[in-house]
């Protein structure tokens, strides 16, 4: 038994320690929330989604945060509302195409033709009685 057991804590030794993923939301007001959210994304661990409410910050807190994320190989992409997220290499980010907002947009607009065309339809179909016979 003494040898299976050696086998054993050998094997666990061996498995590669799987780290922890975070997802923390962040709003930079000030240079400190900067500097807590450029630490988060430098250890590798955290994806950051955070939200720039000081318009002056703004363009040297994005410099910091692409630093840091260039620093563990993530990526940083801007979203809808002001909000961006931060990641690191362990975390694939698939971007939207150039042509998605035309897809989306000519979606949205043969939706609306079709339910107007089946409005028009239904309206031919129903016939509205003005008085009913009750014979």
């Amino acid at each position: 038994m003494g040898l299976f057991s050696s086998f054993r804590k050998k094997e666990e030794q061996a498995k590669p320690e799987q780290k922890k993923m975070i997802l923390k939301m962040f709003t930079l007001l000030d240079d400190a929330d900067v500097m807590d959210a450029v630490e988060h994304v430098k250890l590798g661990t955290t994806i950051a989604f955070f939200k720039l409410k000081n318009r002056e910050l703004t363009k040297s807190a994005l410099v910091s945060l692409k630093t840091a994320c260039h620093s563990v190989n993530g990526e940083i992409v801007g979203l809808p509302d002001g909000w961006f997220v931060a990641a690191p290499s362990s975390i694939e980010i698939i971007k939207k195409s150039a042509n998605a907002g035309k897809q989306v947009a000519q979606a949205m607009i043969e939706k609306e033709k079709l339910a107007k065309e089946m409005n028009q339809s239904m309206d031919d179909r129903i016939i509205v009685l003005d008085e009913i016979d009750t014979l």
